[in-house]
């Protein structure tokens, strides 16, 4: 895949900024391309893994066995762990929320100290 240079890539943002695609279908566009994009998708499951295990090593292999077993409290149990993540970082929001924000600003480095333990509370009905 060839790489993208900055005037090209100026001209694809200010495309999408003058779109009128809400931001639920631009949500829809960018999780179907990075679904068609095999190395995307394993660069963002490289990054998930790796912020999970340096967070809380036990509990991530603990969500990792429910997710390979197909448990059905797995898709909790992610999503928990995942918010956990955000919040110990500082730019949580609601797990399954579409939100448009600079998160990424926030930094890319744990703060040092205990993570949180705050299992959400899931009920499988």
């Amino acid at each position: 895949m060839p790489g993208i240079d900055s005037e090209n890539f100026s001209a694809i943002l200010g495309s999408f900024q003058r779109s009128s695609l809400t931001d639920q279908q631009l949500f829809r566009l960018w999780s179907a391309a990075i679904k068609d994009d095999e190395k995307l998708v394993d660069e963002v499951i490289q990054r998930v893994y790796d912020d999970m295990i340096v967070f809380n090593r036990d509990r991530s292999t603990g969500v990792m066995a429910m997710i390979i077993r197909r448990t059905a409290a797995a898709g909790c149990a992610f999503g928990a762990l995942l918010k956990d993540i955000g919040q110990f970082r500082g730019f949580a929001r609601p797990f399954g929320e579409l939100q448009s924000t600079g998160a990424a600003q926030n930094g890319s480095r744990l703060p040092t100290g205990s993570p949180p333990s705050t299992a959400a509370a899931c009920s499988i009905h």
